[in-house]
């Protein structure tokens, strides 16, 4: 009995030394070693706060930016085993708490995150000399890491439209995603997403917003759903988004009276066209409920053609519906 004493003992001193030897070295280096991590994973400029050690091997950081594209209260990383898995970093679990993400919606309709710097013009008249180069040094292989589980909680998106000089935020932002790589892999990612949009001068303002479905970033793959409801539950947009090999198909429905009533602003003008059509709609009953599909590509989303039908409906006990087919993807 006293020999099971003494290796409980033995066994637990052992553990707790150890806990105190990773805790001081978590102290010291774990905010370059996270920093250096993220940066070359995100090809991003990365800095976190000061570092804790959660029991067995958590770690916590007061808050985290990603230069340009990212700023959180607190981001939480729970390691997974083994810590390192052939070239990657395995991370079992990360939760950002109160995240604010920049997205850009660039001019040549592209979808960026983070801000996009400012165009240089470059005098015409002006040759640069030719300035003989060293030769390159062979780059360092970059380790990638390896997400379990991403959690965002309370997260908020400012975006920044460019091709129309505005931006919009989306708040309320929760995230729950599986299996992610940095940079990615083929991989196929399960996500549900649930937001609301905030700007007065958007549509579907005040509506909650929800996503789920998986994603493969590398294979150009998807298969999601996603819906807008107002506050009272009435449904404002729904569409499913299916594609295979970049080849995406998108239909969905979507109510005008819903979309055009979060257009208003509160400094808009009644006689404006948003403004006048808000208000009819809202005044008359009429919901007119269209049914649209587009093809397009994952890695460049545009539906610039959009095949629509729709449906509309008097509101009331003399209620009329007129029906329509489904639609058919503009060529």
């Amino acid at each position: 009995m006293e020999i099971l004493k003494k290796i409980f003992l033995t066994v637990f001193l052992a553990v707790v030394l150890l806990f105190v030897g990773i805790s001081i070295y978590i102290h010291k280096n774990g905010k370059v070693l996270i920093e250096e991590r993220l940066s070359a994973a995100l090809h991003k400029e990365v800095h976190v706060g000061k570092a804790r050690l959660l029991f067995p091997l958590g770690l916590r950081f007061d808050s985290v930016e990603i230069k340009d594209a990212l700023t959180a209260k607190v981001l939480r990383i729970n390691l997974g085993v083994p810590i390192f898995f052939g070239d990657h970093f395995n991370i079992a679990k990360i939760k950002l708490t109160e995240p604010v993400f920049l997205i850009t919606y660039s001019k040549d309709k592209k979808i960026v995150w983070g801000t996009l710097p400012d165009a240089v013009a470059a005098a015409p008249d002006v040759v640069a000399p030719e300035v003989p180069t060293a030769p390159a040094k062979p780059a360092k292989s970059s380790q990638g890491i390896i997400i379990d589980y991403l959690e965002v909680s309370n997260g908020r998106v400012k975006v920044i439209d460019q091709p129309h000089n505005s931006d919009f935020e989306i708040g309320q932002i929760n995230l729950k995603a599986m299996e992610l790589t940095l940079p990615p892999k083929n991989m196929k990612t399960k996500f549900d997403l649930s937001a609301v949009v905030l700007s007065e001068n958007a549509p579907f303002a005040g509506q909650r917003a929800e996503a789920r479905g998986m994603a493969n970033f590398v294979a150009l793959n998807m298969d999601a759903v996603a819906k807008v409801v107002d506050p009272s539950g009435n449904s404002s947009f729904s569409a499913h988004f299916k594609s295979v090999n970049n080849d995406m198909l998108v239909k969905g429905t979507i109510n005008v009276g819903r979309f055009v009533s979060g257009i208003k602003t509160k400094g808009s003008s009644e006689s404006s066209l948003e403004g006048f059509l808000a208000n009819a709609l809202e005044s008359s009953g009429v919901e007119i409920g269209i049914k649209f599909s587009c093809q397009t590509k994952m890695n460049d989303f545009n539906c610039d053609k959009i095949g629509m039908s729709g449906n509309v409906v008097q509101n009331g006990p003399n209620s009329e519906t007129l029906p329509a087919a489904d639609p058919q993807p503009a060529p």
